[in-house]
């Protein structure tokens, strides 16, 4: 079945991929659901992706493909944008919602978005592979995204906007870690919350104004992380008004948080921090951050720079830190 936009064959760009809607009973098999964008021709641009929803009555078993990337242009700046793959079926009477999104590896500025009135998106899944970007309408709008489970490959990323405020795998009454291979900006008024154990897995992105490839880029409000693991070669960059926030675990629900504490702006306090192989955590050039945290350990080559930093640590591992550890303002051992 397919939805696709055709090819540019004249000076003119391809066309968008189509939407399609399958309601249904029972869905299994194999094959193919297509609507991805049409390719460029000479100096034109791709066609868009469209989308793909399904809605099932029961729960879906069809183990086949969707195809839902953006055309290619010229060069990466004509690529077009990647559309989206929405499965909703029933699970022990209840609704499952999941959303796909592959784009074949164009750029990450070519995002998808969720532009809806309703002012709280939830999903069970969302699925980021090969690049895929997605991101909420920057509308300005108070605005929750909930997802309970995310999945990548460590290429896709997940921008939030001002005013915007996303759950990662957040569950309050259950101890969970964050495991998942996904890049995230948060821009300055936005907000993402984590579980208290949250692992930085993505393989880094790096967008128009970005000096090195970042897994994480913060601007506004960083919650719930207790303990944080970089993993290896992934970067965490704070920026001008970045801070973090606790959570009131007991207080707290699915979709909502309770603050314990919220920081003053570039203040970061972590219980630990392990930094693997490296990994990096940066500050914004000019600006004077105090991080806060119980234990550091490092591994090799691992590096936490800012132009002038107070660290104010309680553990220390044998062996200490030196400059090529931290760069910045180090308290006495």
């Amino acid at each position: 079945m397919s939805a696709n936009g055709e090819a540019s064959t004249s000076s003119g760009g391809a066309g968008s991929g189509g939407s399609v809607l399958i309601e249904l009973y029972k869905f299994e098999g194999y094959g193919d659901i297509s609507c991805h964008g049409g390719q460029g021709h000479d100096n034109n641009g791709g066609g868009a992706a469209g989308r793909v929803a399904v809605h099932c009555l029961t729960q879906i078993v069809y183990d086949g493909t969707f195809t839902v990337y953006g055309g290619s242009g010229r060069n990466d700046a004509q690529s077009a944008g990647g559309g989206t793959v929405y499965l909703q079926d029933i699970r022990k009477s209840k609704v499952y919602k999941r959303l796909l999104l592959d784009n074949k590896n164009r750029p990450h500025d070519k995002y998808a978005t969720i532009d809806e009135p309703f002012d709280k998106h939830y999903f069970d899944e969302v699925h980021l592979l090969n690049q895929a970007s997605l991101h909420l309408a920057n509308d300005n709008r108070n605005t929750v995204l909930d997802i309970y489970t995310m999945i990548g490959d460590g290429t896709g990323l997940l921008h939030m906007h001002a005013n915007q405020k996303l759950f990662a795998e957040f569950r309050p009454n259950v101890r969970n870690a964050f495991l998942s291979g996904v890049n995230f900006i948060v821009d300055y008024k936005s907000e993402i919350i984590f579980p208290s154990i949250t692992y930085i897995y993505g393989k880094g992105v790096l967008l128009t104004g970005m000096s090195e490839s970042r897994s994480v880029v913060i601007n506004g409000r960083l919650t719930g992380i207790a303990d944080l693991i970089m993993g290896f070669e992934t970067l965490l960059y704070f920026d001008e008004h970045a801070h973090t926030a606790g959570v009131d675990v007991a207080a707290s629900s699915s979709g909502s948080v309770t603050y314990a504490d919220i920081d003053a702006e570039r203040t970061i306090t972590f219980g630990t921090i392990d930094l693997r192989s490296y990994s990096e955590i940066k500050y914004v050039p000019d600006q004077t951050v105090l991080l806060q945290v119980a234990r550091i350990d490092s591994r090799f080559k691992s590096v936490i720079s800012a132009e002038s930093i107070k660290v104010v640590d309680w553990h220390i591992p044998a062996g200490g830190w030196s400059y090529d550890h931290i760069l910045g303002h180090l308290p006495a051992p």
